[in-house]
This record gives structure tokens, sequence and C-alpha cells, in this order.
């Protein structure tokens, strides 16, 4: 996924753009996890994983990193629709309180 973005930016890493690719994965794994009975196995578990590596990155002092996590990945879960609200109940608190705050709901 990172490498064809960098391969259509002359070979630069531009966070945003990855960040919504990461995004759009997000998404994917959250449908696969919603989709298992029981919503237990491994794609609970990466989804969960994902979601506390965020948390404990977010509002730790690095502006760059809070403004990437927050425009480009809490303002690009819209794109998943209608399994949006499931998302946002499973949010960890900064992330959930920095979208509320930014997006409502």
């Amino acid at each position: 996924m990172i490498h064809s973005t960098r391969r259509e930016n002359d070979g630069l890493a531009l966070a945003t753009l990855e960040m919504a690719d990461v995004t759009r994965w997000f998404i994917a794994a959250f449908r696969n996890y919603q989709s298992k009975t029981g919503r237990a196995g491994p794609a609970g578990e990466v989804v969960a994983k994902f979601l506390w590596m965020m948390e404990a990155s977010f509002e730790t002092g690095d502006q760059e990193v809070d403004d990437l996590i927050a425009t480009s990945f809490l303002e690009n879960l819209h794109q998943a629709g209608e399994d949006l609200s499931g998302i946002l109940a499973i949010l960890p608190g900064k992330l959930r309180t920095c979208y509320r705050e930014g997006f409502g709901e």
C-alpha cells in the first residue's frame, strides 16, 4: 500500500496520503471483524491493537503526529459509511473525544 503511494509521488512519503490508505485498511479490517461471529479471533485482535496503538500515539506532545491522526485518520473515518457508528463505539478515549469535538456524533 505504502510502496504504491510512494511510486505515485516520485518516491516521496506523503504522510497524509499514507495515513488515508491506512484508514481504508482499518475500515476493511473493522468490517472483517464485524462479520465474524462473536467478534473474536484475529480480526478483532488486529482492530483492537491498531486502535490502542493510535491512542498511545495521540496527544503525546508531537503536534505533527496529532495532526496526522486527527486529519488523516479520524477525519477519513466517514468513509466507513453505515459502519461509522460501530467504529465510533470502539474508539478509545482520546480518539473518541477528538472525533466528537471535531466532527460531532
